[in-house]
């Protein structure tokens, strides 16, 4: 399905998802394949594969998933927010753990959610990402 609707900047949404567990991955497919504006551009099962496919892609946004198998998630984010800047990072944990959550946000990370996942919060918490990341961008590029 070609997808119509678009942003009010007049763009697509561009999502790339990370998570070892592809039924995982399904699942976020099944949330965000719903909004017209958003694009899943690529699935990751792996860190060292999502981070080489985001420095090639620069997507909108992309969306981690705890416990990788090949890096740590914070390791991945770490060097996400040095390769791809303007790319919105949301991390998605199982658990709200203090030691995690401080490990992230020590390392820049600024967005969250935990499972379970609703499709209309994962949705809401990118679109709201995506918006922040607009305004990061405009003053990124002298606008």
């Amino acid at each position: 399905m070609a997808k119509q609707q678009l942003t009010k900047s007049g763009m697509l949404i561009k999502v790339v998802t990370v998570d070892s567990n592809a039924e995982e991955n399904a699942l976020f497919e099944l949330f965000l394949q719903q909004k017209s504006d958003i694009e899943i551009v690529y699935q990751a099962t792996a860190g060292k594969e999502a981070h080489t496919i985001c420095k090639h892609l620069q997507p909108d946004i992309i969306i981690i998933r705890r416990n990788l198998r090949d890096i740590s998630d914070v390791d991945l984010l770490k060097t996400l927010l040095v390769d791809c800047p303007l790319s919105g990072i949301i991390m998605v944990s199982c658990c709200n753990e203090a030691d995690w959550m401080r490990d992230v946000l020590m390392a820049g990370g600024r967005f969250f959610l935990s499972t379970p996942l609703q499709g209309h919060e994962l949705c809401r918490v990118v679109y709201g990402t995506y918006q922040y990341m607009e305004k990061v961008r405009k003053l990124y590029n002298n606008e």
